[in-house]
């Protein structure tokens, strides 16, 4: 029974370059995800606080939280999917691994989950 299941919630975050117009992409074995994060918890769709937090610890950076792009609950799974788009407070260091994309360059790189590109670009 599905009832006795923890709640699993997975965000995306979607950060946007500061002064360009791209987005960080992780490089995982020669494909491209966004940066994400998983919180063992159900976590509502405008618990921002908690959503910040664990973006920010995961990339070590300052960020504000603009909006969700997209959020879905799997009540039977106790899975919620979430991408929000960010912008950081300053300058970011370069990431190992990590690049910026621009909408170009997203025509090119394989991506892991290939359905987020139509919320990325």
């Amino acid at each position: 029974m599905n009832l006795l299941k923890p709640w699993k919630s997975h965000f995306h975050a979607l950060l946007l370059h500061p002064t360009e117009a791209k987005v960080l992409l992780r490089n995982k074995h020669d494909q491209y995800c966004l940066p994400s994060v998983e919180i063992n918890q159900r976590i509502s769709l405008y618990d921002v606080v908690t959503i910040k937090e664990a973006i920010e610890e995961e990339l070590d950076i300052a960020i504000n939280v603009l909006h969700y792009a997209s959020y879905e609950i799997e009540k039977k799974q106790h899975k919620i999917q979430g991408i929000y788009v960010l912008e950081p407070h300053d300058f970011i260091p370069e990431i190992t691994g990590d690049i910026w994309c621009d909408r170009s360059a997203l025509e090119k790189v394989s991506l892991i989950e290939p359905d987020h590109k139509p919320i990325i670009k």
